[in-house]
């Protein structure tokens, strides 16, 4: 992007340093035109040049907003830990990378993986569904490729929709999180989470945990634990049998299987 930016704009260099040479007795030969109006092919290469500035200081400040998170991250977990949190780097000192990628046909999108494994360019859909009922509680639309930090957004969704708080959450492996989990427990609802990837040999054959749980065990460890006993591996399923369905519903019954709207707004307001 930085190489097309100087392209462009020696472009436009080279051809005002040609039109100031021209003799203004040209306007004439005009027709109704001043005379001082760009050319087309000039008025394409400024729109271009304008696009890129664009591009530019949309990375830049995703790059400042992307520092600021993570430096907030890092002063809550010092704080958690009882230190002092010291911050090297001024977050608004912060750049984008000259590999990073910018689409200007849909910039609020993102690069994403989908279920071949390929990249696309994407937004990311977000649904919570009661278990018995197969009613969606809640469903959002994120330009953020990983699930992760979409779980509380989801289940603050719940209790704004329905007015109450879920008895336990089920999600799969791209929510675990110290942080999801902490937020779970302080709200009171059982996580059921799993710390890895489960393949249905886990399920075919789970690992058995025998004795007390250490004093020191992680959460990682005790969700372990918790999805290996009968009665975990029981509600656990649950997310499959209710989740699962109401996806087929949509991409099956509804034939929604991909937005055909730029910006966020217009795909949120679909979904």
């Amino acid at each position: 992007m930085v190489k097309k930016e100087e392209q462009w704009q020696k472009t436009a260099r080279e051809y005002l340093d040609q039109l100031d040479s021209n003799d203004r007795d040209d306007d004439e030969q005009m027709g109704n035109r001043a005379g001082w109006e760009l050319p087309d092919e000039l008025a394409t290469t400024e729109n271009h040049i304008a696009a890129i500035k664009k591009a530019k200081a949309d990375l830049e400040a995703e790059a400042i907003d992307k520092a600021k998170r993570k430096q907030e991250q890092n002063r809550a977990k010092a704080a958690k830990d009882g230190k002092e949190y010291n911050p090297r780097k001024d977050p608004e000192q912060a750049k984008p990378d000259d590999k990073d990628q910018y689409n200007f046909t849909d910039p609020e999108s993102r690069i994403m993986g989908n279920s071949d494994k390929a990249s696309v360019q994407a937004y990311n859909a977000q649904a919570t569904v009661d278990v018995e009922s197969y009613i969606i509680l809640a469903a959002d639309v994120s330009s953020a490729a990983a699930d992760c930090n979409q779980l509380i957004i989801q289940m603050e969704q719940v209790k704004q929709n329905t007015g109450r708080k879920p008895v336990r959450c089920c999600v799969d492996a791209g929510c675990f999180s110290e942080y999801n989990l902490e937020y779970l427990e302080s709200v009171q609802v059982e996580p059921l989470i799993p710390p890895d990837q489960i393949k249905h040999n886990t399920w075919r054959n789970p690992k058995r945990y025998w004795g007390r749980i250490p004093k020191n065990a992680s959460r990682a460890y005790k969700m372990r634990r918790r999805l290996s006993t009968k009665a975990g591996r029981v509600l656990y399923k649950l997310r499959m049998a209710s989740f699962e369905p109401v996806y087929g519903f949509i991409k099956q019954q509804l034939n929604l299987r991909q937005f055909l709207q730029r910006g966020i707004d217009k795909p949120r307001s679909i979904w």
